[in-house]
């Protein structure tokens, strides 16, 4: 459930796997917060068009992130996509990410740090 703070930022809960946030928190302690971590991973995947994983989710906990709304709209566009729920649409972008990272995949700095707002 979204709770608008304003116009352009809303707190969302979203439930993910065990081993999805333990790599958020990795994130975190190398100073990426949470929701720059998602916000980048779903621009990574939104722009590249990568295609979901399609692994267990296993043991899942529950995290709340502050999210701009036009990124909310990016992982809500994907669930769509993948016929899947808004949370198991942001887990797999923050796997698809963190693949990303262990396999050294490269991608335009423009993706990750955009002046604009996508257009979704």
């Amino acid at each position: 459930m979204a709770v608008s703070l304003d116009k352009d930022w809303t707190r969302v809960n979203l439930t993910i796997c065990a081993e999805t946030r333990d790599r958020l928190e990795s994130w975190k302690q190398n100073g990426i917060s949470l929701p720059a971590a998602l916000a980048t991973c779903a621009r990574l995947v939104y722009a590249d068009g990568m295609s979901p994983l399609h692994t267990p989710r296993g043991d899942i906990e529950r995290v709340t992130f502050q999210l701009p709304v036009h990124v909310l709209a990016i992982i809500d566009l994907l669930a769509e996509r993948w016929k899947v729920s808004r949370s198991e649409a942001a887990d797999r972008i923050l796997q698809i990410g963190a693949e990303a990272v262990e396999t050294g995949a490269n991608t335009q700095m423009s993706v990750i740090m955009p002046f604009e707002k996508e257009k979704v």
